[in-house]
């Protein structure tokens, strides 16, 4: 089953595939849930693609370009922008990455 699942995220296999997978090390899952298959997955991908792991750390809190702080993007009024909480915007006026998907970044 996490062949599969590997075969679906990365359908041609090969070493011009590179997946970024996170660090994360909690042992715990949300509660009353099972336990994801994270290594096996992981050891699934590795078999398809180059696999680096990821230092999760502040990467929701830093600029992934210039490691400056994010905020949360405003309005034209200077109201945060409620109705899309996954967009930061860097504080760094002039860094080339404005606005960021806390996902992208």
């Amino acid at each position: 089953a996490v062949d599969d699942v590997a075969k679906r995220l990365i359908p041609e296999a090969g070493s011009h595939v590179c997946v970024g997978f996170g660090n994360w090390s909690q042992s715990d899952n949300i509660k009353g849930g099972p336990k994801p298959p994270l290594r096996p997955l992981e050891k699934a991908m590795r078999k398809r693609a180059t696999v680096v792991k990821v230092h999760e750390f502040r990467t929701s809190k830093l600029c992934s370009a210039c490691y400056q702080p994010m905020k949360m993007a405003l309005d034209a009024d200077e109201r945060p922008l409620y109705y899309d909480r996954s967009v930061l915007r860097c504080a760094n006026k002039n860094c080339k990455k404005n606005f960021l998907n806390r996902d992208v970044n």
